[in-house]
């Protein structure tokens, strides 16, 4: 499902512009995503709408900075951008660093956790999906996802979030 396209914020597709617009885009694919997944999650409802945006821009902007590093970019290069990235969450939300450094901690050591995890033997694929699901859910009802529905909203947010913003840097539309 297409939320954006990048080449519609900005007139240069450049990652300088790609890096201006990411919190923008984060922000409006989390705003999306709550009537979405709320028909298909009733939990959603139960979510207050500003912490359902804020985590979900945060975890948007994690898995495109993460990326960043990743793509072959000169490390001053990505400095730069990151530069861009941090000043952009900072005057949205303070918070959304420290929330961003959070989310990275969480996020590689359950990453690590679930590489070992012989049931992703067969779906790798899944393993950073679910990783940033887990730390979605978990801020969103401040405890593990634990019920069929919670660990089920983690799924889909995971692979929506990575979905979204795996390929940020790149001049390909999302899909």
């Amino acid at each position: 499902m297409e939320l954006f396209s990048r080449r519609k914020l900005g007139e240069n597709d450049g990652p300088r512009t790609q890096a201006e617009n990411l919190v923008t885009a984060a922000q409006i694919q989390a705003t999306t995503a709550y009537t979405s997944l709320g028909e298909q999650f009733d939990l959603v409802y139960t979510i207050p709408t500003d912490n359902w945006d804020f985590v979900l821009t945060v975890a948007g902007v994690f898995i495109a900075a993460t990326r960043a590093n990743q793509i072959g970019l000169s490390e001053a290069r990505v400095d730069s951008l990151m530069e861009i990235v941090v000043r952009k969450l900072n005057s949205w939300r303070p918070e959304g660093i420290s929330a961003f450094e959070d989310c990275k901690a969480f996020f590689d050591r359950t990453f690590d956790a679930l590489k070992k995890d012989p049931s992703y033997q067969h779906q790798p694929e899944l393993i950073g999906s679910d990783a940033i699901g887990s730390w979605i859910v978990w801020n969103l009802v401040k405890h593990a996802p634990e019920s069929e529905q919670e660990r089920g909203l983690a799924r889909a947010l995971g692979v929506l979030v990575t979905h979204s913003f795996f390929n940020w840097w790149s001049d390909e539309p999302v899909a």
